[in-house]
């Protein structure tokens, strides 16, 4: 979505491309998250941020940078992971927890972020199909227009084969 150009007035890249600005969040919440996300909270947003390791960075304005996420730099995606919190009172300081439990967690953090990969990639393609949709509809017009202006012609010419006297 910070990609898309189509929405740089609520959404897109900082001019230093290494942090994303939200210009209008009530628009952000009312348009795009629910195309993305299950619901249109911003606060919720924001929440979700924090817990990938984003972090605001410019107090007077909703701008947002995590060191993974950079544009044209796709790669680094994969090194974007939701945190884990620190529950003091599940495992005593020292010790190791269960390790099946361990690994079970770290599947399900796996699975949810191939569920959002995956979840982006079908808003992006929806976002393409949108996009070539109008693309074929401005096609087909320039074409309907450009047989109108063939038939113009050709009545032109009908009229020009007559001899004209100087």
């Amino acid at each position: 979505m910070v990609d898309d150009s189509s929405t740089d007035e609520i959404v897109s890249w900082s001019s230093n491309k290494n942090s994303f600005v939200v210009w209008n969040p009530p628009e952000f919440a009312r348009l795009l998250l629910p195309t993305y996300f299950k619901h249109n909270n911003f606060s919720s947003f924001i929440r979700q941020l924090n817990t990938y390791g984003f972090r605001k960075i410019d107090p007077e304005r909703w701008e947002f940078a995590n060191e993974d996420f950079v544009k044209d730099q796709k790669h680094l995606l994969k090194n974007i992971h939701r945190r884990k919190p620190i529950h003091s009172h599940s495992h005593p300081q020292g010790s190791s927890g269960d390790p099946e439990r361990a690994a079970l967690e770290e599947e399900i953090d796996r699975l949810a972020r191939d569920k959002a990969s995956l979840e982006a990639s079908v808003a992006g393609s929806k976002q393409q199909r949108s996009v070539e949709k109008l693309q074929l509809e401005d096609l087909t017009q320039r074409m309907d227009y450009g047989a109108e202006a063939g038939k113009i012609v050709d009545l032109l010419r009908e009229g020009s084969s007559e001899p004209c006297l100087y």
